[in-house]
């Protein structure tokens, strides 16, 4: 599954790339319009491949077999979902019954199943989310290869959420940075992309570091 991830991240990628050598210089407005939606493209390159690859990791780990008893305390968090949910939502006649329940699926012998879930901190998709979803599937190798890739990640962010929320004009956004510098963070993003799928894909080869 992570190679056709990969694949498409690459297309992803290349028709960005398309698009900045293709954007006109002048007039100046189209221009910075031009480059302001590049921060559009390269986010939704950036949130497909953290949304898929956490989306693909979950089921590659359920795929392994392992039990509830068997797993790390940071995955328990993951696979337990639908029982953190039950708990959260029962009122007060239920919430003994769900504890119990809980602590019988922790540890129980059950082979653990896939979830429908995405970890977060509430900063969508900054880098501090990569990182908590990291934590929670139990990767130890840094999100990126350089610091300051991180704080790209979250400029990026930024610009496509004043953008899509009407906060700042694309032209508005495009108009701070020259062409070399778009040009530097579409290379980042990419970069990105490829270390999240590489280190996830990595990661679920090695199902020992799935357990305690």
């Amino acid at each position: 599954m992570f190679p056709a991830l990969q694949t498409e991240i690459l297309r992803r990628f290349q028709q960005i790339d398309l698009y900045y050598r293709s954007s006109p210089k002048k007039p100046a407005d189209v221009a910075q319009t031009f480059r302001g939606l590049i921060f559009v493209q390269a986010y939704a390159a950036y949130e497909y491949t953290v949304r898929t690859a956490i989306h693909q990791a979950i089921v590659e780990i359920a795929a392994k077999g392992h039990s509830f008893r068997e797993l790390k305390p940071c995955l328990l968090a993951l696979f337990l979902d639908n029982e953190l949910k039950a708990m959260r939502a029962a009122g007060e006649k239920r919430i003994w019954e769900t504890r119990m329940a809980l602590m019988t699926k922790t540890f129980s012998a059950d082979p653990i199943a896939a979830v429908e879930a995405v970890p977060h901190d509430g900063n969508y998709y900054r880098h501090t989310q990569l990182q908590m979803t990291f934590d929670v599937l139990g990767v130890k190798r840094a999100i990126t290869t350089r610091r300051r890739y991180r704080y790209t990640i979250d400029e990026v962010v930024d610009a496509r959420n004043e953008i899509a929320h009407g906060e700042a004009t694309a032209a508005e956004v495009g108009r701070r940075y020259s062409y070399s510098e778009m040009r530097f963070r579409i290379a980042t993003m990419r970069k990105v992309c490829f270390r999240v799928v590489e280190l996830l894909s990595e990661h679920c080869g090695m199902p020992d570091r799935h357990c305690r």
